[in-house]
């Protein structure tokens, strides 16, 4: 099994630990067939990802995902794990709320203090100013809070930042 194979049973190792939340995706089940093609089986995310969905200016749905994100999110903190990268792309829309998802770069909050990379999708980083560096060993739990806000504020404003 190569690298690749490797960081995908990683991450589902990952999500096999936090699944049973409500604001988590499903996961029903993974494996990798004759050594190489890995399988997934994720709940149906019948309304896709939030990058499709406008919210702006709909307070009820922002508030729900506030609250469905920070509870996600807290669940996966009390587990142990970092998400690491929060982007409307890694939330996905269901009739009853949203649920996080692509756990790809999510870590236990042990790893990240010996990884030096800073990890993440660029522009969706939180954005530092020349006082505050935040590289892998300072990532915590409020790293991903602080992401959450970010991309909250530019949800709600329709604000895009482009670095």
């Amino acid at each position: 099994m190569g690298a690749s194979e490797q960081e995908a049973i990683r991450e589902m190792d990952i999500h096999d630990q936090i699944k049973d939340h409500p604001n988590i995706i499903g996961l029903f089940g993974y494996g990798v067939h004759q050594g190489s093609t890995i399988f997934i089986f994720l709940e149906f995310a019948s309304l896709g990802p939030l990058d499709k969905l406008d919210i702006s200016g709909n307070s009820k749905a922002f508030f729900s995902l506030a609250s469905d994100l920070s509870s996600g999110l807290d669940y996966m903190h009390s587990k142990g794990f970092l998400h690491r990268d929060l982007k409307p792309e890694n939330v996905l829309v269901f009739k009853e709320g949203f649920k996080l998802t692509d756990f790809g770069l999510a870590k236990a909050a042990v790893e990240v203090e010996r990884d030096d990379a800073l990890r993440g999708t660029e522009g969706f980083h939180p954005i530092c100013d020349n006082s505050v560096y935040l590289s892998e060993h300072l990532q915590s739990p409020a790293t991903d809070i602080y992401a959450l806000g970010f991309r909250l504020n530019t949800l709600q404003f329709s604000f895009r930042y482009t670095p």
